[in-house]
């Protein structure tokens, strides 16, 4: 892939580009220690039934590095705003936390945070590729677990969090309207 932006329409007035694509390098599969280094805000997304609703992903940085020297950072699917046992976030909260999960009560009164539980916090995660119709490799979170006893990734400071990048607008922050619906873990 090139990272030489292609001009998709042009006039005699202004000539519009199509984004760069950067060459992407995939995380190899494997287990890996990792820190999480970011959980993106809710944003409002279709789910697979188009109906609309609150999404995050948690983003983690391994200690494994890129050609370019830079760690390899590695992010979840869309994860629907739910804890309970048997939605894709609570599944991954459960594995990855074990016993300091937290109860019930501290999800239902909204006392469960998770930027500030889970960010810094050490995983041991399980990478695995898919590929698409168009051949294109994506790396996949198949399992976060608890990492007691892994070594320490400690982030190198050249991911640029979701809340930070140009396109920040973007981002919709729907914390009072899951408060409201007693959804809101953030």
């Amino acid at each position: 892939m090139s990272s030489e932006s292609q001009v998709i329409y042009q006039d005699d007035d202004w000539a519009l580009d199509a984004p760069a694509k950067k060459d992407f390098e995939p995380l190899p599969e494997g287990m890996y220690d990792a820190t999480c280094v970011e959980v993106v805000p809710p944003t409002i997304r279709e789910d697979f039934h188009k109906n609309p609703q609150a999404q995050i992903r948690l983003v983690f940085a391994t200690g494994e590095l890129k050609s370019d020297g830079t760690q390899h950072t590695v992010s979840t699917r869309w994860l629907a705003v739910k804890t309970h046992p048997k939605s894709n976030l609570g599944k991954l909260l459960r594995t990855w936390l074990g016993d300091s999960f937290p109860s019930a009560d501290a999800l239902k009164d909204n006392t469960f945070k998770m930027k500030a539980e889970l960010e810094g916090r050490l995983a041991k995660l399980t990478i695995e590729h898919e590929t698409d119709k168009e051949d294109q490799v994506w790396v996949r979170i198949m399992r976060v677990k608890e990492n007691a006893d892994g070594e320490v990734v400690v982030p190198d400071g050249n991911y640029v969090r979701t809340t930070d990048r140009e396109d920040a607008d973007s981002v919709v922050d729907v914390n009072k309207e899951l408060a409201t619906e007693g959804e809101a873990p953030f």
